[in-house]
């Protein structure tokens, strides 16, 4: 019975020993999705959530989180490490305002012209700030 269920889509198998209905899976994955998609929004420079507040946030014990996390990597929509968890296609980025700014820093970096102390240290003064140069 319950094999049939599963053959038909009713029901998910996660791991060894849980099941879930085909529309509460869907539920959990678009929950899931959304989690790590918000994160890179906010924070487009860091690798992913946390795991563990994800599967505090999806009120999952460890062992089904466990589960869970295997099943939607063998998808391939969602990546992991011992740490984090990131949507595959998510990259680490800056924004493109961002990223215009880094630009036009680094730009007038090497515009600048750099002058070794006399003690040979790595600490500069330029125009009353203080540049630290690293070789």
């Amino acid at each position: 019975m319950l094999a049939a269920l599963v053959t038909e889509d009713h029901l998910v198998v996660l791991g060894d020993d849980a099941l879930i209905s085909f529309a509460g899976w869907a539920s959990l994955r678009a929950t899931l999705c959304d989690l790590p998609a918000s994160y890179h929004q906010r924070f487009p420079l860091r690798r992913g959530m946390s795991r563990e507040e994800v599967r505090q946030r999806l009120q999952l014990t460890p062992k089904l989180w466990q589960s869970v996390l295997v099943a939607t990597m063998a998808e391939g929509w969602l990546s992991a490490d011992e740490t984090t968890v990131r949507l595959t296609d998510f990259t680490p980025q800056p924004t493109a305002d961002r990223q215009r700014a880094l630009n036009r820093y680094i730009s007038a970096l090497t515009h600048m012209p750099l002058h070794r102390d006399p003690l040979n240290s790595t600490v500069n003064y330029r125009r009353g700030h203080m540049i630290m140069v690293c070789w």
